[in-house]
């Protein structure tokens, strides 16, 4: 019996670097969300972003960041831009769910940052890149995260030129007025 136990002792003790590498390895798998970055090796903006990316969530057991190279992947990367519509070559670009960033700077980052908050308190939200490398239903992916992530600075620039527009009437206004006198 004693024997039994030294070997059976033996064995898991030998297994455990081996089951603790393959869970390490495969990490993302367990991530609630995951960050695609589409770069290229000589983009000087993808390593400061890659360099962020690293920073801000290597601690964080729910986020794993992918990073496709362009030249490496150019047919996922095309499926990619077209179904999210993305008709322009700047680098990086992230995704998280549907939801895209194209370049890097300290506004895309802090969209990244509020993108990855918003995915994060859904339960079944849609991971746009494994759908088009599995060619599962892209037109369901789109609804099933419509309006997890929603961009403000649409609406605030709607507001700026609301505002823009009352002021130009009321000056307009005054001025038509001041000319009756």
């Amino acid at each position: 019996m004693k024997k039994q136990f030294v070997i059976l002792f033996l064995i898991t003790f030998l297994c455990m670097p081996v089951v603790s590498y393959a869970v390490a390895a495969n990490s993302s798998f367990f991530a609630k969300n995951k960050i695609y970055m589409l770069y290229d090796k000589d983009c000087k903006k993808c390593d400061k972003e890659k360099d962020i990316l690293e920073k801000n969530y290597k601690d964080d057991d729910n986020v794993s960041i992918q990073y496709i190279n362009i030249n490496d992947n150019k047919e996922l990367v095309k499926e990619i831009k077209k179904n999210l519509n993305i008709n322009n070559d700047k680098l990086p670009i992230t995704i998280i769910g549907t939801t895209y960033f194209t370049g890097f700077n300290n506004r895309v980052m802090n969209n990244i940052t509020k993108a990855v908050n918003a995915y994060d308190k859904e339960d079944n939200y849609c991971d746009i890149v494994n759908s088009i490398n599995n060619k599962d239903d892209i037109k369901k992916c789109f609804k099933d995260n419509k309006g997890i992530y929603k961009n403000n600075s649409t609406i605030i620039i709607i507001g700026i030129i609301a505002i823009a527009v009352v002021l130009f009437a009321i000056i307009l206004w005054r001025r038509k007025n001041n000319h009756k006198k």
